[in-house]
C-alpha cells in the first residue's frame, strides 16, 4: 500500500496513471492498447530475481579475496517468477523455430459477446493497437511481403481453380508467357478479367 501511495504522489497528475477507488494496493496504467490494472501486492516477492548462479560460481572462484567475497556462496534457491517466465519464453521460442506458423489475428468484434453486432470503432481500435493498420500502410507505400514469382503463382493459381474458370484453368494457364515476372503479371489480368481481382489490385507490386 505504501508503495502504491507513492506512485499515486508522485503520479498524481499524470494522464496514464489511475488510482484505485476500491483498493489501496491495485493501480490502473493507461496503455496504448487500453487500460490495465495492476496490483502492488508481493510485487517485490514476484521481483526479486536471484544473482545467477554461474555469476556466483565466478566470484568465488576469485584469486582476489575482497572479488570473492562480494556474493554469498551458491546455494539452492526457489527459481523466481521471472525466471520461470525467461524459461518458458525460450522454450516457446525453440518450438516456433522449429514450425512454419502462419499467424491469424483475431479481433473482438464488441465488448458484450453478441453476434452480428460489429462496434467500429472498438474494432480500429484493436486493429490500430495490433500494427494491422500500420502493416497495410506499408505495403501502400510499396513496401509489401514478397514472395519469388514461381512461389505466387503456385498459390494463386488456386483461386483460379476454384473458380468459375476451373474449367479452362489449364489452358489459361499453359498460355501464360514463360518469364517468371511476365507470367504473374498476365495471371494478375487473367484473374482481373475474370472478376477475380479487384481491378488493378497487387499490378503495381509485381516487380
Amino acid at each position: 500500500d505504501t508503495f502504491v501511495a507513492e506512485l499515486g504522489r508522485a503520479l498524481a497528475e499524470h494522464p496514464c496513471f489511475r488510482p484505485s477507488r476500491f483498493s489501496g494496493a491495485t493501480f490502473t496504467i493507461l496503455h496504448y492498447a487500453g487500460a490495465l490494472e495492476y496490483t502492488a501486492k508481493d510485487i517485490l516477492v514476484r521481483n526479486a530475481d536471484l544473482v545467477k548462479e554461474g555469476l556466483q560460481t565466478l566470484v568465488a572462484s576469485s584469486t582476489q579475496p575482497f572479488v570473492a567475497s562480494l556474493l554469498a556462496p551458491v546455494t539452492s534457491r526457489a527459481v523466481t517468477l521471472g525466471t520461470q517466465f525467461k524459461q518458458q519464453l525460450a522454450a516457446l521460442r525453440l518450438m516456433i523455430d522449429g514450425t512454419t506458423p502462419h499467424w491469424i489475428r483475431c479481433i473482438k468484434p464488441n465488448t458484450q459477446q453478441c453476434a452480428h453486432n460489429f462496434d467500429t470503432p472498438y474494432i480500429l481500435a484493436q486493429l490500430n493497437s495490433c500494427g494491422v493498420l500500420q502493416t497495410l500502410e506499408m505495403i501502400r507505400r510499396g513496401y509489401p511481403y514478397r514472395v519469388p514469382h514461381g512461389e505466387f503463382l503456385r498459390m494463386a493459381r488456386v483461386v483460379l481453380l476454384a473458380g468459375r474458370a476451373k474449367a479452362e484453368a489449364p489452358t489459361l494457364l499453359n498460355s501464360l508467357p514463360s518469364d517468371q515476372r511476365q507470367r504473374c503479371q498476365a495471371f494478375l489480368r487473367v484473374l482481373e478479367a475474370r472478376g477475380l481481382l479487384s481491378k488493378g489490385v497487387a499490378m503495381a507490386q509485381v516487380g
